[in-house]
């Protein structure tokens, strides 16, 4: 029966410490670069529909939901994000398997992050509503008596 102690347990599990932690990076690369990705992706396609609808808001005379600084904010943290990416990632692929990753995924999840939440905090604005023009008088006839309330209640009533 082979006896170890403490020290000689100690030993051993500081020298699989860095092989294991090698392991989940190698494990976990593929999904944090595929999360990256997928947040570049998503990212590029609301910044061509955004621009889209810019200059359709525009034509149309409609207030805008996004502002082209808005929208060019977004674009440069996502260029920025996606050289950040390329340049790590080809880095990251020199490195044999046995040494550490010069990338963390943690850090790759920290950075895709950001551009997530600059996007979502876009994709959640809410549209402007439309500024009426105020002449002073209420909308409508004017002589009616009845709120507008209750005739949409009478419309209702009616079908």
């Amino acid at each position: 029966m082979v006896s170890f102690t403490h020290r000689s347990i100690a030993t051993f599990r500081s020298l699989e410490r860095p092989i294991a932690h090698r392991y989940r990076e190698i494990e976990e690369f593929p999904k944090a670069l595929n999360n990256s990705q997928m947040w570049n992706w998503s990212s590029r396609l609301f910044i061509t529909e955004a621009k889209k609808n810019l200059t359709a808001e525009a034509e149309g005379g409609s207030p805008a939901r996004y502002t082209q600084a808005e929208i060019d904010a977004l674009e440069k943290t996502l260029k920025e994000h996606e050289a950040w990416l390329a340049e790590w990632v080809a880095k990251q692929r020199q490195v044999p398997m046995d040494q550490d990753p010069v990338i963390l995924t943690s850090e790759m999840r920290a950075r895709a992050k950001t551009l997530e939440n600059h996007l979502q905090r876009l994709w959640k604005k809410k549209v402007p509503s439309k500024k009426r023009p105020d002449t002073g008088a209420p909308s409508g006839t004017g002589t009616s008596s009845t709120p507008p309330e209750k005739e949409t209640t009478k419309i209702h009533d009616e079908l």
